[in-house]
């Protein structure tokens, strides 16, 4: 690599950063996570050593990033491909009524509630359940997740947002 590794790194990034983002879509990653995968194959390109010498500039850039999809796998697999609620969380919400009426309708909104939410993305329904229900913050949902906190903040956005425009799960309900 060259003395001025700064600007070398920037004229790939405008040469590549299309084709990284073909290459991580290929491999299934998530359109949220494009972005943060490609900078960080930059980020690894700009860490390399100096005295290092890249025959192949190209080539090297796509084995960082095959590199990054393997820790990308890797990652979703100890992920759980599943989220549920237990128990509590349905008798916490359904406690406050001896109407069964009430109960009867405030059951059908949680379990609404709970099939929209299962069906978002795995990762943001994690982040989602994490940062709602057991109060975690953005930073520590990031490094549990292994990901970056904009990312984060990016999958409780369309959470909600896929949420409130549900037509079967209204925004009435008091844990959203």
């Amino acid at each position: 690599m060259t003395t001025d590794k700064p600007k070398l790194v920037a004229a790939m990034f405008s040469t590549y950063s299309g084709r990284l983002r073909q290459f991580f879509r290929s491999r299934r990653a998530n359109d949220s996570d494009l972005s943060d995968l490609g900078q960080e194959v930059f980020l690894r390109l700009l860490r390399t050593p100096d005295d290092e010498e890249i025959l192949n500039p190209e080539a090297y850039l796509f084995t960082i990033a095959r590199n990054l999809t393997h820790e990308m796998e890797q990652k979703r697999s100890r992920l759980p491909l599943h989220v549920a609620f237990d128990g509590s969380f349905l008798e916490n919400t359904l406690s406050g009524s001896d109407d069964p009426a009430t109960l009867a309708a405030a059951q059908q909104r949680v379990e609404n509630f709970i099939r929209a939410l299962e069906r978002q993305p795995p990762r943001a329904a994690l982040a989602f359940i994490l940062h709602r229900y057991e109060g975690r913050k953005i930073s520590e949902i990031a490094q549990e997740l292994g990901i970056a906190k904009i990312t984060v903040k990016k999958y409780l956005a369309s959470v909600l947002r896929q949420l409130r425009s549900d037509s079967r799960t209204q925004m009435d309900v008091p844990w959203t």
